[in-house]
């Protein structure tokens, strides 16, 4: 292979790999979770996403996509994303992105396990970092009819249960039910089976 073609082909391998990096990155190695920030310390994942991104691109970039119009939410596409972030986890760093449309309105959510700490940033509060230890399941009986529900959610706490999470939505402010801090993932009640 003479010179220039080598060249073109690095170019090309290179292109490639920035267009996949503005994606969903479903499939990241442990070597490509990186949590990149701006001099203010804001975080810089969704930097690199479209302007005019569908939900058919988000769903082939394999993110978990979520439409919601006149107030009703479905599940797009991605139905095992965050099954396979949570296997990920168990042998190293992840990331999976949801990306919501909202009617004419696109927001993300980049969730992260690295260094042993997960993170949930969102793309219009990108400065809004907090790190946890812990991603825990808890479970409740909840509604009418009584059901079983089942809410995500990130802490640094083995106290925190379902209802204080439950309770925490009749406030504005969490810490008015419990003292401790936790970061719902909420896109998980658009799964028609948790793990």
């Amino acid at each position: 292979m003479n010179h220039n073609k080598f060249a073109t082909v690095i170019v090309l391998v290179l292109a490639l790999a920035s267009i996949a990096a503005a994606g969903c990155a479903s499939e990241s190695s442990t070597s490509q979770v990186s949590f990149e920030t701006a001099a203010d310390g804001s975080y810089t994942g969704f930097d690199k996403i479209p302007a005019e991104y569908t939900p058919e691109q988000a769903a082939s970039d394999g993110c978990m996509v979520i439409t919601i119009s006149q107030n009703t939410g479905s599940l797009y596409a991605g139905q095992n994303v965050f099954r396979d972030f949570l296997e990920r986890c168990k042998h190293g760093d992840a990331f999976m992105r949801i990306a919501q449309f909202f009617d004419e309105t696109l927001s993300f959510d980049d969730l992260i396990y690295k260094d042993g700490k997960y993170c949930l940033v969102n793309s219009e509060r990108p400065d809004d970092v907090t790190f946890y230890s812990k991603l825990r399941k808890l479970t409740t009986t909840f509604g009418n009819p009584p059901r079983e529900t089942t809410i995500y959610v990130l802490t640094d706490s083995d106290e925190l249960t379902a209802d204080d999470v439950l309770w925490s939505f009749l406030s504005s402010v969490s810490s008015t039910v419990t003292d401790i801090p936790f970061t719902q993932l909420g896109f998980t009640v658009f799964l028609d089976e948790l793990p």
